[in-house]
């Protein structure tokens, strides 16, 4: 199946935070960035993946190759509770 990232809605992310909230899953940390949703922060590569398994069922996120998950986030449009922070902020 070809790597579509530019299908992912904001509510897919939504959804995606939502569910690592209420599992209690671990993610891998970020080095560089965070993603606040509403109030939590997530690392950005991490969030994405369960927001692209939210969207086509495959747990996902090419890494490196233009695929910046920062500018995937921001490209959404503004969210009035998402927020790209950087780590050391």
């Amino acid at each position: 199946m070809a790597f579509e990232p530019y299908k992912i809605t904001q509510e897919h992310i939504l959804k995606a935070a939502a569910h690592v909230k209420a599992n209690g899953l671990e993610l891998k940390p970020s080095t560089r960035w965070e993603v606040i949703i509403q109030d939590e922060s997530y690392p950005p590569r991490e969030i994405l993946r369960y927001a692209y398994a939210e969207m086509n069922g495959e747990y996902i996120w090419l890494p490196g190759g233009g695929y910046n998950p920062n500018a995937y986030l921001e490209n959404l449009g503004n969210f009035d509770n998402i927020l790209i922070i950087p780590v050391f902020a």
